[in-house]
C-alpha cells in the first residue's frame, strides 16, 4: 500500500495505491493557508484512504523549490509553508519512508513514466497553471541538477519581471487580464499568451533536445489556446532540428503528479 501526495499551490490531491501501478482512489481538495493546517489535512485524508492500514511508503510533490537534505519548502504560494519539514511531519505521521520533489518535476516523472512521454528516452515537460514548472527526463528518471528545474524563470524580454512565468501562467493572465483564464474570451490577448508560450516551449527545446516536449496544465488546455499556431511559429525556429521534436498535451492531466509519485517510491525503492 503505497500513499501519494501532489500538493499544489490551489489544489491538493491524495491518493492510494495497492498495488504500485496505478491510483486506486484519488481526493482532490483545496490546498490550506497555514502548514498547519495543511500537514493535518494530509494527515486526515491519508488515514481515510488508508483505513486502518500502514503504508509502505509516501511520495508527495511541492510546488515549489526544495531543500532536499531537510526536506523544507524553501518558497511556495502560500507563505506559512516556507522553511517548513514537510518530510518531518510526513514521517511522524505516517512512519514509514518518505520520498520528496517538486510537483512539476513529478509530473514530469509520471508522464515519462505512465503517460504522453512513455516510451521515449528523453522527455521534456511544462505545466502551466498557477505557476509554471517542468522538468527533464532521462530514461525515465529526473535528470541531474543543482537546484532542481525553474523554467518559469527564463527572461524573455530582458527584464527581471518579464520571465515566462509572470508573462503565460494562470496567476499571471490574472494579473495582466484582471480575469482567470478560464474566463478570459479576448482573442488578442490570448494571441500574446501564445507568442510568450511558443518562446518558453522554444526555450526548453533548445536547451533540454528532448524527444517530445509535453506540456501540461490548465492554460495549456484552455480552448483558446491553439497549438497549431504554437507549432507553426516554432517550425520556422527549429527547422534546422533533425529530427524535430514533438510537442504533444498531457494524458495523465490533473494526475500527472500521483503518477509521478508511484514511478518515484518504485525508483527509491530497495532491490
Amino acid at each position: 500500500m503505497y500513499l501519494l501526495f501532489d500538493i499544489g499551490a490551489t489544489n491538493t490531491r491524495v491518493a492510494i495505491s495497492k498495488s504500485g501501478s496505478s491510483p486506486d482512489e484519488v481526493l482532490i481538495l483545496k490546498t490550506p493557508e497555514t502548514f498547519k493546517d495543511g500537514m493535518a489535512m494530509l494527515k486526515a485524508a491519508g488515514e481515510r484512504l488508508l483505513d486502518g492500514r500502514k503504508p509502505k511508503a509516501v511520495a508527495a510533490g511541492l510546488a515549489g523549490p526544495l531543500d532536499y537534505k531537510t526536506g523544507k519548502l524553501i518558497h511556495f504560494q502560500r507563505p506559512d509553508w516556507q522553511g517548513k519539514s514537510v518530510k518531518g511531519a510526513l514521517k511522524k505521521a505516517f512512519n514509514c519512508p518518505i520520498h520528496l520533489e517538486n510537483d512539476a518535476a513529478l509530473a514530469a516523472i509520471g508522464e515519462a513514466n505512465f503517460g504522453a512521454g512513455k516510451g521515449k528516452k528523453i522527455v521534456a515537460y511544462l505545466t502551466v497553471s498557477t505557476g509554471i514548472g517542468g522538468a527533464r527526463i532521462v530514461d525515465g528518471h529526473l535528470d541531474r541538477n543543482t537546484a532542481g528545474f525553474e523554467p518559469r524563470l527564463q527572461l524573455l524580454q530582458g527584464h527581471p519581471l518579464k520571465n515566462f512565468g509572470s508573462l503565460s501562467s494562470g496567476s499571471a493572465i490574472q494579473a495582466l487580464y484582471k480575469k482567470p483564464g478560464e474566463k478570459l474570451e479576448n482573442r488578442n490577448a490570448w494571441r500574446e499568451i501564445e507568442l510568450w508560450l511558443t518562446m518558453g516551449f522554444n526555450n526548453a527545446i533548445v536547451l533540454w533536445s528532448p524527444e517530445v516536449l509535453v506540456v501540461g496544465g490548465p492554460v495549456a488546455f484552455n480552448k483558446h489556446l491553439s497549438f497549431k499556431r504554437i507549432e507553426k511559429r516554432l517550425q520556422k525556429n527549429l527547422k534546422i532540428l533533425k529530427p524535430k521534436p514533438r510537442i504533444i498535451k498531457s494524458r495523465l492531466r490533473q494526475l500527472s503528479g500521483i503518477y509521478g509519485a508511484l514511478a518515484l517510491i518504485k525508483q527509491n525503492r530497495p532491490q
